[in-house]
């Protein structure tokens, strides 16, 4: 009894982490400690994921749990890069900040809405996780390796990742992947490298893995189309040669 107890418990615990390392990302910006401001976030959106994940395995999710995880998605994965990117770099302005944090609010909102719905395969939009993460690997890269990046380039990063997060782009999700099935073993030496490679170059690593994903949603999109495009060629082309 206690552990089904614990069971429900444990999601909300994570979900107060990851708004715990969100409002903790917001006083270290406010120190001026910029890359681990940004790590933070980061920690913040593993506590995001797991929170949800242990829901569904535990099959303890609620609309409480959903209405819970906004509020903190917002602090963590809203507040706390903008803010982040601002004090980081003032010349940026508040307004293009405040455009990635409506973006991020009317994100959350839709996905409020799609979760009450018939769970799809796919995100509708960049999920704000991973927004917040292409904001924040960008300082944090920025500010160790002190590249000195002109401000049009936060802005335009800002501009770019507003957008993707209020589209209708598709991007994977990873809720219906079983962690518990068996893997091939050259799998667990990917992982091992991998592991190695994120200890080495955090900064950079991170940096490339969100933006990747940032871009997955526009390159499945472009697949889509020109796969759609080919089908209704082929169909075209069977159409034709069927009154031949």
């Amino acid at each position: 009894m206690r552990l089904k107890k614990g069971a429900y418990v444990l999601p909300s615990f994570l979900t107060i982490g990851n708004m715990i390392c969100g409002f903790y990302s917001i006083i270290l910006a406010l120190h001026k400690r910029y890359d681990e401001a940004g790590i933070f976030v980061l920690v913040a959106a593993i506590c995001d994921a797991l929170d949800g994940r242990i829901a569904r395995l535990t099959g303890t999710s609620s609309r409480f749990g959903i209405e819970f995880d906004s509020l903190a998605d917002i602090i963590s994965f809203g507040i706390a890069p903008a803010l982040l990117i601002y004090l980081y770099d003032t010349a940026v302005g508040w307004l293009f900040c405040m455009i990635y944090l409506v973006s991020g609010g009317l994100r959350l909102a839709r996905f409020k809405i799609k979760s009450s719905e018939k769970p799809e395969d796919y995100f509708i939009g960049l999920p704000i996780p991973a927004a917040s993460g292409v904001v924040v690997s960008l300082v944090m890269i920025d500010y160790t390796i002190k590249l000195k990046l002109p401000s049009i380039i936060f802005i335009a990063t800002l501009l770019l990742i507003s957008y993707l997060m209020i589209s209708t782009l598709p991007y994977p999700t990873f809720k219906k992947y079983d962690f518990r099935r068996r893997t091939p073993t050259r799998l667990i030496w990917v992982s091992f490298l991998f592991i190695i490679i994120l200890i080495k170059w955090f900064y950079q690593t991170m940096f490339v893995i969100c933006n990747l994903y940032a871009l997955a949603g526009i390159g499945i999109a472009f697949y889509r189309s020109l796969r759609k495009k080919y089908t209704v060629v082929k169909e075209i082309d069977k159409d034709f040669q069927s009154h031949v």
